[in-house]
């Protein structure tokens, strides 16, 4: 399905915000007389398949996790409260979802911002963008872990998550080390969460990132669903 089947189905301002920027965001809660869960599912299928999660609900429920809490491999096993790189979620999965929709069900106290970084603003080299289609990583992902390409001329998405993918050969190791460095890169946004703000990603156009959770006792608490 191209991207304007999967974004036709939407109000317009929210479809060219997607095809211009490769996000929507609005702080105003556009589902404040309805059931939110309910709502998102059905924005996510008007945008393609909605896909279930990791406990077999379409809507998954995201907070901030210690380390010694999360799956293993998965950014939290690894950074805890710490600052999370930049990436592209559902790297573990043979094909990443195309959308995420976000919605922020409670915040309370100082909030880890998300960090948004499109791939038009990667500024890689030639060399490095050869290293990235040519290089070979093992995707981690339980018994039906694989081999892939960061991108590759068959598929439209990048495919980036340093926490479940391992570079294999010296193409990928250099690949993996120029986009361990896109924290750096200063053309972003950062999305800044309040109870009731909602998110939409285009995973396939840009990569993000969250801050450190600086302040222990805040409580944050997404809605996500996932549109392949």
């Amino acid at each position: 399905m191209s991207k304007e089947q999967h974004t036709n189905r939407l109000p317009k301002y929210i479809a060219e915000s997607l095809e211009t920027h490769g996000y929507f965001f609005s702080r105003e809660n556009l589902f404040a007389d309805f059931e939110v869960a309910v709502e998102l599912v059905k924005m996510g299928k008007r945008m393609g398949q909605v896909r279930t999660g990791r406990f077999g609900s379409p809507v998954e429920v995201l907070s901030p996790l210690n380390s010694s809490n999360a799956p293993p491999h998965s950014l939290s096993a690894i950074h805890g409260h710490g600052a999370f790189p930049y990436h592209v979620d559902g790297s573990h999965l043979t094909s990443p979802s195309r959308y995420l929709l976000l919605f922020c069900s409670e915040a309370n106290g100082s909030i880890a911002p998300t960090h948004i970084l499109h791939r038009r603003d990667l500024d890689l080299t030639t060399d490095v963008v050869e290293a990235m289609r040519a290089g070979v990583f093992l995707v981690r992902n339980g018994n039906r872990s694989f081999y892939a390409n960061i991108l590759s001329d068959a598929v439209s998405f990048m495919r980036w998550d340093a926490g479940c993918m391992f570079p294999k050969d010296v193409k990928a190791m250099k690949a993996a080390k120029a986009l361990s460095q896109t924290a750096k890169i200063t053309m972003k946004t950062t999305i800044n969460w309040q109870a009731g703000a909602f998110l939409i990603i285009d995973n396939w156009s840009v990569l993000h990132a969250r801050g450190p959770v600086v302040d222990k006792t805040s409580q944050r608490e997404l809605l996500r669903v996932s549109v392949q």
